[in-house]
């Protein structure tokens, strides 16, 4: 069976998080990183690569909200593999 996902962080965003508390920008840094290592080490196989599942478990507005708008500002979200970082399903 081919992996699915690679979730990164999920419980370290905002003031509700558990343990470590990353900044948005930290959190987006540490995303496009694993997307990219992710990307090269799929890249040139027959699958696609696994998504990227980011925070999920500890929603805060503000956080999220600040780390979506540095992932669209640094032109890290669109998708594709080696560092692109997919919004949405």
């Amino acid at each position: 069976m081919p992996l699915a996902a690679v979730a990164y962080g999920n419980e370290v965003s905002g003031q509700r998080a558990i343990g470590a508390h990353l900044s948005p920008a930290e959190y987006v840094r540490g995303l496009t990183r694993l997307a990219e290592v992710v990307g090269n080490a799929w890249r040139g196989k027959p699958r696609p690569p696994p998504r990227i599942l980011g925070p999920s478990s500890m929603w805060d507005e503000s956080w999220v909200g600040e780390m979506l708008r540095l992932l669209v500002a640094e032109g890290k979200a669109g998708g594709g593999v080696g560092g692109g970082v997919r919004l949405g399903g």
